[in-house]
């Protein structure tokens, strides 16, 4: 009887060390899963951001020789092809980091200037999809979406968009959006208007030994001063 309560005892904790050790076991094998995974993520993000790096050089060439006019519209069309097809291969292997969504944004701007715009909104959309609502990048991305919108010509959706996102209070680039915003009615020779958007700036009252001062207030005054 001894001998079986013995036995009895000692399958237990035989028992409890397996599933201690097996605790443990998938323990430093979930922290090895991760630490591989942190490797494997640094690598992609790595070879990502070589990709899009030649890509972005090659398309800053393109950009600067068009502005100076010197290459054939063939020639030119023909180097944009190659970039889109650069930024599509770091778009289909990379599209889970920062450049995916970085290729999408780009490639937007690229059919934007085709006046491909629901390619452009549909690839602006990606580029949104793409990164985490706590990133710098969600309302910079957001922000330009609706200004595409603008461009075009869905004014009533882009402005609505804008608004919107001056309203933000988690949006750290709102004074981006108003002023982009107010400029539109500006543009527009809408005086009453642009005045009420800029508010924004207006009615704050700017501490100028504050380090964070909105880079747009100052063009905002400008704007207004003339037309006073």
């Amino acid at each position: 009887m001894l001998s079986y309560s013995c036995k009895y005892v000692f399958k237990k904790e035989n028992m409890l060390v397996n599933l201690v050790m097996g605790a443990i076991f998938i323990g430093l094998l979930g922290y090895g899963c991760l630490k591989a995974y942190r490797w494997y993520d640094e690598r992609k993000q790595k070879a990502a951001q070589t990709l899009f790096s030649e890509v972005l050089r090659e398309y800053e060439k393109v950009v600067h020789e068009q502005m100076q006019g010197k290459q054939s519209a063939q020639a030119l069309e023909q180097q944009w092809e190659d970039v889109v097809v650069g930024l599509q291969s770091v778009e289909s292997g990379h599209s889970s980091t920062v450049y995916g969504a970085a290729s999408y944004a780009l490639n937007a701007s690229i059919a934007m200037e085709k006046k491909h715009y629901d390619e452009a909104l549909a690839l602006m959309d990606k580029a949104i999809e793409g990164v985490s609502k706590n990133s710098p990048l969600y309302y910079v991305y957001k922000t330009k979406r609706a200004l595409m919108l603008v461009d075009a010509h869905k004014v009533d959706e882009g402005l609505t968009s804008l608004r919107a996102l001056a309203a933000c209070q988690a949006n750290n680039y709102a004074d981006t959006a108003a002023f982009y915003l107010g400029y539109y009615y500006w543009l527009k020779g809408d005086m009453a208007q642009a005045k009420d958007v800029w508010k924004f700036f207006t009615d704050k009252e700017i501490n100028e030994q504050k380090e964070a001062v909105s880079p747009w207030t100052l063009i905002v005054r400008n704007k207004l001063s003339s037309c006073a």
